[in-house]
C-alpha cells in the first residue's frame, strides 16, 4: 500500500486560521476588532456559526466571564502569504487643506487597498479620518500607520475597536 496515501495531510484553512484539534470548521473574524496576522488572537465556539476569532485585547473577548471561558478554543495564524484582511484605523489631524489627499496618497504609495473612508470635522480645528484598509499582516499595517503619522498635521493614529 502506498504510504503517502496513509499520511495525514494538513488541511489549509481559507481564512488563514488553524483551530487546534478541529478540521473543517467554519471560522469567522469578529467585526468589532478585525484581527489580522500578527495580532494575538483567541477563538470562541459560537452557537451555530463556528468559531469567532477576536484580538486578545478586544473588549468583547470577555476572558473573565465563565460562559465564554467554557467556549474558548486554541486558534493560531496559519502561514498564508496571499490572504488579505480588513483593518480600520482612525487618524486625528489638523484640519487643513489637502490633509485627506496627503493621507490617501500614502495609502496609494504603499499599495494598500482602501475599502472605505469617512472624514468629519471636530472641535478645535481637528478632523477625524477613519480608513478601512486591506492588508496582509500587522507589519504592513504598522508601516502604513508609521508613514501616515509622519504627515505634517497628523496628531494621532490608532486601530479602531468597535
Amino acid at each position: 500500500m502506498n504510504k503517502s496515501i496513509l499520511k495525514k495531510r494538513k488541511k489549509s484553512s481559507p481564512q488563514g486560521i488553524i483551530v487546534k484539534g478541529v478540521d473543517n470548521i467554519l471560522v469567522r473574524f469578529a467585526k468589532c476588532c478585525n484581527p489580522i496576522p500578527g495580532d494575538e488572537i483567541i477563538g470562541y465556539i459560537t452557537k451555530g456559526r463556528g468559531v469567532a476569532v477576536h484580538r486578545k485585547d478586544c473588549p468583547n473577548s470577555n476572558l473573565d466571564n465563565d460562559y465564554f471561558k467554557n467556549r474558548l478554543v486554541e486558534v493560531s495564524w496559519e502561514n498564508s502569504n496571499n490572504a488579505k484582511f480588513e483593518a480600520e484605523i482612525q487618524i486625528q489631524a489638523e484640519d487643513r487643506r489637502g490633509i485627506i489627499n496627503d493621507i490617501t496618497h500614502i495609502v496609494a504609495i504603499e499599495k494598500v487597498s482602501l475599502n472605505g473612508i469617512n472624514a468629519r470635522k471636530g472641535k478645535l480645528n481637528i478632523v477625524s479620518v477613519n480608513l478601512l484598509v486591506e492588508v496582509d499582516s500587522i507589519e504592513t499595517l504598522t508601516l502604513l500607520m508609521k508613514k501616515v503619522r509622519a504627515i505634517p498635521g497628523v496628531e494621532d493614529i490608532y486601530r479602531v475597536i468597535n
